[in-house]
This record gives structure tokens, C-alpha cells and sequence, in this order.
């Protein structure tokens, strides 16, 4: 038995546990075709930190893209909560701070997870943008503007009580809450570009197709 097939207790992951971690989406698809339903669930301490958790939650947490989106058209469930601490596979997205787990993460969004879902235990629960914001004390930036564009919400409170924070996350943060929220900050941020490139770069261009030009060039919005 090799290490990848059993875990810290020395059970046997269940194959589409193995496929979801070893982004292997042909052993996925089998599994998935043979009946196994993708909200399977798995007691196993194979990954550090997520016991218990769905093959979902396992491909969210290792950023694999594929497997997630292959979960998802096959019925799994993005809005799952673990009933002992609320953990969700949008959780175990945020938890690391790569591009391709922020691609993880818009993906289960753009399925319908719940943005705000809370995780831990007593009354104040880490949301997925808190737990971007905290994990191991600095920030998930390729992660945190697309929690605030699917309507995130900014708890300035309690980020003000939160030394560990980045600080450019941080004054991210408070311009997108001063402005009202991520659209109107994306909206006022474009125009502000536009402006800006009318001026100096394309001064005889429609200021339409200027901002077109903007918005395909700059990921508006996400500073």
C-alpha cells in the first residue's frame, strides 16, 4: 500500500478522494460515471487540517481548477457546510493564496456558494473573506477581490483589531468599503482609468472605447 492510499489512520482513501487530490480528472470521471455520488464523504487526515471533508473541498483547497469544475457539473453541492464547524469548500479555497485557488474560488461562486458562510465555533465565525484576510497573518490578494465582487462582505471593525493583517490588503479593503462596495469602487476605479488613458495615451479615441480598451487590459476593480 503506498502512502497516497491511506490515511493517518491507516484506512484506504476512497478512489474519487484519490482522484480529487491527485487532479487525476480521468479516475474522477470513472468514479463519477460508475455511480459515486462527488459529495462522498471522507474521514480521512490525508491533508493536514482537512478531516472529514468532501472531494470538493479537497480539490478547492489544492487549486485544482478542473477537478473542481468537473465536481460541479457533476451535481456536487458548493453550498455544503461541514454540521460540526460550517467549513466549506469555499473555505478550503481560500486557505491558500495562489491564482489558481482564486480561480478555485470563483468557480464555486459563479456555482452559487455562499460567500459569507461562516466556519469555526461560538459567536463570531471566520467568513471566507476573513479567513483569506487572517490565515497565517497575511493576505490572499488574488483572492480577496473575488470574494468582494461576488458581494463579500467588509467587516471593518474587526479588521481594524486584526494586527496581522497585510497593509496594503488592508487599505484595499477600506477604499473598496468607503466607496460603498465592489461596484461602485470598480465603476469609480474605471472611470478613473479611463480618464487617465483618454488623456494621455488615446486622446482622439471615444471615451467609450477607451474604457472597453480599459476593461480588457486592467482587472478593474481589483486594486
Amino acid at each position: 500500500m503506498s502512502d497516497s492510499d491511506s490515511d493517518e489512520g491507516g484506512g484506504l482513501l476512497p478512489p474519487i478522494h484519490r482522484a480529487a487530490i491527485a487532479g487525476d480528472l480521468e479516475a474522477l470521471r470513472r468514479e463519477l460515471e460508475a455511480g459515486v455520488s462527488p459529495d462522498c464523504l471522507c474521514y480521512s487526515g490525508h491533508i493536514e487540517g482537512l478531516p472529514q471533508k468532501r472531494p470538493l473541498c479537497f480539490a478547492a483547497f489544492l487549486g485544482n481548477v478542473a477537478i473542481v469544475k468537473l465536481l460541479i457539473a457533476a451535481g456536487a453541492d458548493v453550498t455544503h457546510a461541514d454540521t460540526q464547524d460550517g467549513w466549506t469548500a469555499l473555505h478550503a479555497a481560500v486557505s491558500r493564496g495562489r491564482a489558481r485557488n482564486a480561480s478555485c474560488a470563483a468557480a464555486l461562486l459563479e456555482a452559487g456558494a455562499a460567500v459569507d458562510a461562516g466556519y469555526g465555533y461560538g459567536i463570531v465565525r471566520q467568513t471566507p473573506l476573513v479567513r483569506a484576510v487572517e490565515t497565517y497573518g497575511y493576505s490572499r490578494s488574488s483572492i480577496i477581490p473575488v470574494l468582494l465582487r461576488f458581494g463579500a462582505r467588509i467587516d471593518m471593525t474587526r479588521l481594524e483589531r486584526y494586527s496581522g493583517i497585510a497593509s496594503h490588503a488592508y487599505a484595499y479593503l477600506a477604499k473598496v468599503h468607503a466607496a460603498g462596495g465592489w461596484k461602485r469602487y470598480e465603476r469609480a476605479h474605471r472611470m478613473r482609468l479611463t480618464s487617465t488613458f483618454a488623456r494621455v495615451l488615446f486622446p482622439r479615441v471615444p471615451t467609450e472605447v477607451v474604457s472597453h480598451i480599459v476593461d480588457l487590459w486592467a482587472h478593474v476593480g481589483y486594486y
